[in-house]
């Protein structure tokens, strides 16, 4: 509930049970993440949203008020990052969204009691849509002599909040549910890049105890109605950088903060929508509360953003997707695989085949899930590649998060060797191989398990090829090996080629052969099974 403060306040005891309610999205620096889970408040037996949730966005900017100064329209990419974010069905493409995400899974454990059953949001296609947004010119209310409105001398309050929500249901004929959400959005004054200031009794925006955004649920025409105000985020003036410093390719900074802002009012306006009286921990956070300031970066809808993680009781941490992975152990081994690791995290499924492993989006060969947190699997070959690689899973449709910072495993390094062409003893035909290694390996024909196989050791070995393709490695003992292409030596034969007689091929078909020309025009005759060309 109570998030990233500014200025030195402690938070009264009796906060949650205030008449009027709100959770307000502090800007500083993150508080300590608790290990507690959230629980369901059984006193208050408060509702939870359900799919659809029909989302409103207002972008409140009288004549000079922006979103983004630093942008030629005012605006940036937030406006276009909110309807991708969320689904626009106003966009002339099929556009997902968050809907059937597994960042919006998350959110799908948290239900609430509805009569004698559970009720909770499902992550599916649809289940989020943006119903309709637009930019307010309507003037900040109760502006002074020096029409100061919405100014630190005069700020915003919740009840202008409030009272914009109501004037543009009416105006724009909003037909709102109690799975609605509405957010407001302010900016900065232009010129001089000056916030627009909101204040809740003794907490504002950008002084004094200092928010970023917060929401909270009101009646509209007999309705109970979430909605949610949003600071601007454009210039970190109050500390609401969301622990984003660097922007996504194509996007502004501030909008991608603003997005992470977004994200985080809007998990708890799903979770927590009158707030206090559904999931929150015993000291009165919600979901977003206990991950302030912990971004990710997470793709859905074939679109990257940057949000805020949130809490998840499957695995006791921040997340950013369900199913997610929060460790791998060991988290590193040899590239050559086909040995078991342990991948602990959530939201996996216990039947078998029922969650699938990918290394680096390489599949893994098995995978055995012993329980909802944790599974057996087995590491796939790298093929001769080394250095961390992401580990995802599937489950149930949904995909892990590979940004999430246990969900890494290391190939460990192959041996160094080198290899080079030999036509010693060879007047002509194929050369051999030379792999020369700076330590004793084993070496093996036919590279990758679990088909390779050992033809000896040490610091040297000659392959003697005679076929037009062969694959080769060389493996530290019981360790990574480095793998080697034979046919990337020989583009031609060895030595110059005799003469050939011009029935040459004519011969070898009559004998049952094949007749091949190599790069050098050179015929080749090859009994039994075709083969292709040297090259």
């Amino acid at each position: 509930m109570w998030g990233r403060m500014v200025g030195k306040q402690s938070r009264p005891i009796d906060l949650r049970f205030l008449t009027i309610l709100i959770s307000l999205l502090f800007c500083a620096t993150s508080l300590p993440v608790g290990a507690q889970n959230l629980a369901y408040n059984t006193t208050s037996k408060g509702r939870v949203l359900q799919g659809p949730i029909n989302v409103y966005i207002i972008y409140w900017f009288p004549p000079g008020v922006v979103a983004d100064t630093g942008i030629y329209d005012g605006f940036g990419s937030f406006t276009i990052d909110v309807d991708l974010f969320f689904g626009d069905k106003v966009l002339p493409m099929d556009v997902p969204g968050v809907s059937s995400s597994s960042y919006l899974n998350i959110l799908t454990q948290y239900p609430a009691s509805c009569g004698t059953s559970a009720c909770a949001l499902a992550s599916a296609p649809g289940a989020v849509q943006l119903r309709d947004s637009f930019i307010e010119r309507f003037a900040y209310p109760h502006a002074g002599a020096a029409n100061n409105a919405g100014t630190t001398a005069n700020p915003l309050t919740d009840s202008d909040i409030r009272d914009e929500v109501q004037r543009a249901i009416a105006a724009r004929n909003w037909q709102i549910d109690s799975n609605s959400i509405v957010f407001v959005v302010t900016g900065v004054f232009q010129p001089g890049a000056v916030p627009v200031e909101e204040c809740k009794g003794a907490n504002c925006t950008f002084k004094g105890v200092s928010f970023c955004g917060y929401h909270n649920s009101m009646v509209v025409n007999g309705v109970a109605l979430a909605y949610s105000y949003l600071s601007d985020a454009s210039f970190n003036t109050a500390g609401c950088s969301e622990g984003i410093s660097t922007a996504l390719a194509g996007h502004t900074l501030s909008s991608d903060r603003e997005i992470a802002l977004l994200s985080h009012e809007f998990a708890e306006a799903v979770t927590d929508p009158v707030v206090g009286t559904a999931w929150v921990d015993s000291a009165g956070k919600e979901i977003g509360d206990k991950c302030n300031q912990v971004p990710a970066t997470v793709l859905f809808g074939g679109y990257r953003f940057q949000v805020q993680q949130q809490w998840s009781n499957a695995t006791s941490s921040c997340v950013s997707s369900l199913p997610t992975i929060t460790s791998v152990s060991p988290a590193s081994g040899a590239n050559t695989g086909g040995y078991n690791v342990t991948v602990n995290g959530g939201l996996f499924s216990t039947f078998p085949a029922g969650t699938k492993f990918f290394f680096n989006a390489v599949p893994a060969p098995s995978a055995t899930c012993t329980s909802a947190s944790s599974c057996v699997v087995q590491v796939p070959d790298s093929h001769g590649a080394a250095g961390a690689v992401s580990v995802t899973a599937i489950a149930a449709g949904f995909e892990s998060d590979d940004q999430a910072p246990g969900a890494k495993f290391t190939y460990n390094a192959p041996p160094t060797c080198s290899s080079q062409k030999s036509c010693a003893g060879h007047v002509f035909g194929f050369p051999d191989l030379v792999l020369t290694c700076e330590a004793p390996v084993n070496f093996f024909r036919f590279a990758g398990t679990p088909s390779q196989t050992f033809v000896g050791a040490g610091s040297s070995f000659t392959f003697p090829l005679n076929e037009v393709e062969q694959k080769v490695s060389a493996c530290a003992p019981g360790g990574s090996c480095a793998y080697f292409e034979a046919s990337e030596l020989n583009p031609s034969y060895c030595g110059a080629p005799p003469p050939q007689s011009p029935h040459y091929c004519d011969d070898c078909i009559h004998a049952g052969g094949h007749c091949i020309t190599a790069p050098t025009g050179r015929k080749v005759c090859v009994l039994g099974v075709p083969k292709a060309p040297p090259h």
